[in-house]
């Protein structure tokens, strides 16, 4: 494609990066598409609460991300062992996602021998694939979202994109890819595969009052990112045709 093709849309600067580095005789434009969280309009419209329909009894973190290892659970683990050392085991965390990755058959049960090695397995929900409404609403009723990922190709991958569209506090790896999205008083970085520095994060969003946004508020900031992805498509579009 890079080699064909006049325009190339890629989700990430890092892409574009990557693209240069390891691809030879690029022909192709490369255009890196803006970031832009936008809620669906189901998503503010649902209210339920599921807590007790997935047994979840104390305040919580969530992570939704499939078990693959790059996805990095095995230092979420560990940083949230150290954040209960620190704050008391008066938290979960709830995981979302499939749990089997194929490249890596033994990873989930390996994941699962960590948490009783830490101490945590009764304080974690893995639920595994559910509805992706239900993940919305379980997003919605927690503290924050986590992404521990290492790797991405697109800033945050889905799960922050979901929670930046939806006002959720997010607690993401400093990774290159994830540096592209902007910081503000919901995004929080920590150094990647570092415990303490999860725990540390953690344990300052917990203690952080975050004014709730208003769906008006919500909608209106997806408007304003749907509008700047649109105008990047239709430029890119006209460049390819003149």
């Amino acid at each position: 494609m890079l080699q064909q093709a006049d325009h190339v849309i890629v989700n990430a600067k890092a892409v574009r990066q990557d693209a240069e580095k390891f691809v030879s005789d690029i022909k192709a434009k490369i255009h890196v598409l803006p970031f832009s969280p936008s809620p669906r309009p189901i998503w503010l419209s649902e209210s339920q609460d599921l807590r007790l329909h997935y047994a979840i009894e104390k305040p919580y973190f969530i992570i939704s991300n499939q078990f693959w290892i790059h996805k990095n659970h095995t230092s979420a683990f560990k940083g949230f062992a150290k954040f209960l050392e620190i704050a008391g085991k008066e938290f979960q965390l709830v995981c979302t996602g499939e749990t089997q990755d194929f490249r890596v058959p033994e990873y989930f049960a390996n994941l699962l021998d960590l948490a009783k090695e830490l101490g945590i397995k009764d304080d974690l929900k893995i639920l595994g694939h559910i509805p992706k409404i239900d993940q919305i609403a379980l997003l919605k009723s927690s503290i924050a979202v986590i992404q521990p990922t290492l790797f991405e190709g697109g800033p945050g991958g889905g799960a922050s994109y979901d929670a930046i569209s939806l006002g959720k506090p997010l607690i993401i790896s400093d990774i290159e890819v994830n540096r592209e999205i902007d910081k503000d008083e919901r995004v929080f970085f920590f150094e990647a595969e570092n415990a303490e520095s999860l725990a540390y994060t953690m344990t300052k969003v917990a203690k952080t009052n975050f004014t709730t946004l208003t769906n008006q508020e919500l909608n209106s900031r997806g408007l304003k990112c749907k509008k700047l992805c649109g105008e990047f498509l239709l430029s890119v579009i006209q460049q390819s045709v003149s």
